[in-house]
């Protein structure tokens, strides 16, 4: 079995308003708005990647360990799963 590969919700669009990522979903009209961390996956996602080719990218824009990196991607993605901003490869299909 390979790695998870992980994509945007392409329902969700989003922009930069002052300091915030604010998203907003086209179907639902829903909104949230993406901490740092989020963002810049959200941004890793632009296409699909796994969970460490995600790692990998904010590795080398933050000044974090692995291990921290690790655990907030992964805390980060499962939020923004709950959320319906980003699926598995295999669950969008």
């Amino acid at each position: 079995m390979g790695a998870t590969t992980w994509c945007r919700n392409e329902d969700w669009i989003g922009a930069v308003v002052s300091d915030d990522f604010v998203m907003m979903n086209v179907r639902t009209s829903a909104y949230v708005s993406l901490n740092e961390t989020a963002h810049a996956i959200w941004e890793a996602l632009e296409s699909p990647r796994t969970q460490s080719g995600i790692e990998e990218t904010l590795l080398s824009l933050y000044e974090v360990t692995w291990e921290e990196c690790a655990a907030s991607v992964s805390a980060a993605l499962a939020t923004m799963e709950t959320a319906g901003l980003v699926a598995t490869a295999t669950a969008a299909a």
